[in-house]
């Protein structure tokens, strides 16, 4: 399995205007690193924050991310981290994945992830999605927040 879906665009990318602009999704990302590290959850939070940089202003946000513990039924592989990530239409997804930008920071998923599963779904149930406005529901970020957040402010730093 791999952890690159550019070689996939083409074949997965839906060819109507309608279809690429037909509403919001919210991507699955079940990740595997290659080794349960710091060094390569650092490269993987690196990676996050360069996409979360270059394409927040255009609708894409992480909505929930896990590290996933003990399997109660079924079961799909072996994973260590599960992320939703919203994006208001499958062109966004798309654009950004065909992108320059893009290119330029995958690596950091690249070198951290042994193997990935990405998976589009339209909603079916509402949902609040970070936009931390007056009377919304705000689910906490947790440890990935908070170090995405120091990343951040480092980032600004320099």
């Amino acid at each position: 399995m791999t952890v690159n879906a550019k070689p996939m665009l083409s074949a997965t990318r839906p060819t109507s205007d309608e279809e690429l602009d037909s509403g919001p999704i919210v991507v699955l990302n079940l990740l595997k690193l290659k080794e349960d590290t710091e060094e390569n959850l650092e490269q993987y939070l690196t990676y996050v924050l360069g996409v979360m940089t270059n394409w927040g202003d255009v609708g894409m946000k992480p909505v929930y991310a896990g590290k996933l513990n003990e399997l109660i039924f079924g079961g799909c592989g072996d994973w260590d981290y599960m992320l939703l990530v919203h994006y208001p239409t499958r062109r966004v997804w798309f654009d950004m994945m065909d992108s320059d930008e893009y290119a330029a920071l995958h690596h950091g998923r690249e070198n951290s992830m042994k193997m990935a599963m990405l998976w589009f779904s339209d909603p079916v149930l509402p949902y609040t999605a970070g936009t931390y406005t007056a009377g919304e529901v705000r689910t906490p970020g947790g440890d990935w927040q908070e170090r995405i957040e120091k990343m951040a402010a480092q980032k600004s730093k320099s």
